[in-house]
């Protein structure tokens, strides 16, 4: 019996005889096995995976050249390239693409969806969800009730703007706004200057 080309199949009906292997358009082979049961390699559009054609990347695995590729240990998932983390076996948290320790989660990050995650907006440091700020950037204050960066005008009454920590804190009563933690600017009702 003859061997087919590549890119051929054998079939036994109707005498041997070598088929192309585009023909088998249910697998969607560009090339095929002898026997024409399973692919060699895949149609434009489709990626090859254990022998079959299909038109998905199977989880765990990327597509590379057209053929789906596991990634790379500790990634559970993966993006262009298999050490391009999307996801990370546990109990490794995924940073920057790469599957690394939570207590190394650097600075202006927090652990959020087992992800380091920038924290938001004026935030330098964050907790628990990356708009939870528990410090701020220059010239910002951290408001210690929502968690939230603001102007020195925009700290909450009872507080002032306290440079020396970058936070609104708690005027003396029975101030209702102060500019220093010993200056009124205005007091609570039954109190005058």
């Amino acid at each position: 019996m003859a061997q087919c080309p590549e890119f051929y199949y054998g079939t036994q009906s109707n005498g041997y005889r070598c088929m192309l292997c585009s023909s088998l358009t249910a697998l969607n082979c560009d090339n095929c096995t002898s026997n024409g049961l399973s692919c060699a390699s895949c149609n434009s559009g489709f990626i090859y995976y254990n022998g079959q054609c299909i038109n998905y990347v199977p989880v765990g695995y990327v597509n590379i050249s057209g053929n789906a590729t596991p990634c790379s240990s500790p990634c559970t998932t993966c993006s262009i390239a298999t050490t391009n983390c999307t996801s990370c076996t546990n109990p490794l948290i995924l940073y920057q693409f790469a599957c690394i320790s939570s207590s190394l989660c650097p600075s202006g990050t927090t652990l959020y969806n087992n992800t380091c995650t920038s924290c938001t907006n004026l935030c330098t440091q964050c907790s628990s969800t990356p708009s939870t700020c528990s410090s701020c950037s220059s010239p910002y204050f951290l408001n210690t009730v929502t968690h939230q960066c603001v102007t020195a005008s925009n700290c909450q009454t009872y507080t002032y703007a306290n440079s020396s920590n970058n936070q609104c804190s708690q005027c003396i009563t029975p101030c209702l706004s102060c500019n220093t933690l010993v200056s009124c600017s205005s007091c609570v009702h039954g109190f005058y200057f």
